[in-house]
């Protein structure tokens, strides 16, 4: 057997690797409430008026740094953070790291790791430790509620399988059909909570809007049919599993002057959708960057022996390329993945835009599966799959193999300075 000390290279790489991901499901999984003010995640590690512990981006490596303003102690990273929390050794935290965060690299690293020093036992965390400081913090949470909370907390009301008069006539303003929505499209509420930092009165806004619910797979498949029976469903019991990415039918602006035409309540992150049969060994992904999008298709494609796949966000391609990474580990087999990106304006031709990243990410992450795109003329530039069902183009004719995509990229970085000067290019 190896000495551990021999590892250290590794353990570093696999370290550095789970620091520069958000730390935000690690501290929910904690038991904390965490709270996003620009760069950094702010929350509660005693019992105080406002948040003092923080997470937040560092120059070195760019990793996500734990500072606490209430305390003289060091900046620390989230591994260190999670051994003084749980009282584990270096290697158990990043294990308990990687098991939250669902890091696919870092799997392979521990797999690596564990087969160097011939230690394959699982790492059990101690439940009663992390269930004493989840019910520590929501006792602080509960205390300071009303007098201290200055910052909005957001969850989902509820979701209903009927359109009001009002979303269906948005719903036709964007060329989609309101009495053909896809599997887990629903008329969705959300409301926002806050203390008036003037009057300290505690406040809701209440906001509806259309669009796709946000949740563990299980509970997902459980709500819908519940939904499907009841035909709207209160979702208030599980507002700290759950989230909502909508269309707001009334639209707002921010304390910026900004117009918010779309948002999240509760938790964030990707959709998964999936058909009422599923054959593991031949599975067939249909990927969206939008709930609109995935609408759109879905009023002219058959989507329902498809696993769908709504990002909500181009932001969550790691979670969504994890999933299938541990799709494939427990046997399954992905036959063909097809992504229904948008086409985001170049606004740089020596770098990829986001929805081109988006779309490279999974294609490298899938290798094995055939992968397929939406391909955009020339002069759909801007556009999504939504503006080109609205303009009465077949969706199915614009999907193109993988090949394309990348033959296209390459040309247009290797003849970047010319494009820049106004050349088009196919």
């Amino acid at each position: 057997m190896r000495n551990e000390k021999d590892l250290s290279p590794l353990f570093q790489e696999l370290e550095d690797l789970l620091c520069v991901e958000d730390p935000e499901p690690i501290l929910q999984q904690l038991g904390y409430d965490p709270i996003r003010k620009g760069n950094r995640i702010w929350f509660k590690d005693r019992d105080e008026k406002t948040p003092s512990a923080n997470f937040f981006i560092g120059r070195d490596k760019g990793i996500w740094v734990f500072k606490d303003f209430g305390s003289s102690d060091k900046a620390e990273n989230v591994i260190t953070f999670i051994q003084k929390r749980l009282k584990l050794k270096r290697y158990e935290a990043m294990k308990y790291a990687a098991q939250i965060l669902g890091n696919s690299q870092a799997y392979h690293l521990i797999e690596k790791i564990d087969e160097a020093i011939n230690k394959q036992q699982e790492i059990k965390i101690p439940k009663k430790i992390i269930e004493s400081i989840r019910q520590k913090n929501k006792i602080k949470r509960s205390a300071n509620r009303k007098k201290t909370e200055n910052v909005a907390n957001h969850r989902v009301v509820y979701a209903s399988l009927k359109f009001n008069e009002e979303a269906k006539k948005f719903l036709k303003n964007r060329g989609l059909d309101p009495e053909d929505p896809p599997k887990g499209f629903f008329h969705i509420k959300g409301v926002q909570e806050y203390v008036d930092e003037k009057t300290g009165e505690f406040k809701e806004i209440e906001k509806e809007g259309v669009g796709v619910l946000i949740g563990e797979d299980k509970l997902l498949l459980s709500l819908f049919e519940e939904i499907k029976k009841n035909k709207r469903l209160d979702l208030s019991e599980w507002s700290d599993k759950l989230g909502a990415d909508i269309h707001l039918l009334k639209p707002y602006k921010n304390k910026r002057g900004q117009r918010v035409k779309s948002r999240i309540y509760g938790i964030s992150g990707a959709t998964f959708i999936y058909p009422e049969k599923i054959d593991v060994k031949n599975m067939e992904f249909a990927v969206f960057e939008s709930k609109m999008d995935y609408y759109a298709a879905h009023n002219q494609i058959d989507l329902s022996k498809f696993v769908s796949v709504i990002a909500n966000g181009v932001g969550h391609v790691d979670e969504i390329t994890d999933k299938m990474f541990m799709f494939k580990k427990n046997g399954g087999d992905i036959k063909n993945i097809y992504i229904f990106n948008q086409n985001d304006i170049v606004k740089d031709p020596s770098k990829l835009t986001p929805s081109e990243q988006f779309v490279q990410k999974i294609a490298d992450e899938n290798e094995e599966s055939k992968i397929f795109f939406v391909n955009y003329a020339k002069d759909e530039e801007g556009m999504d799959i939504n503006d080109l069902a609205k303009e009465g183009i077949k969706i199915k004719d614009r999907i193109r193999p993988i090949e394309l995509f990348k033959k296209k990229i390459e040309y247009r970085l290797q003849n970047e300075e010319t494009i820049a000067k106004g050349m088009k290019w196919k």
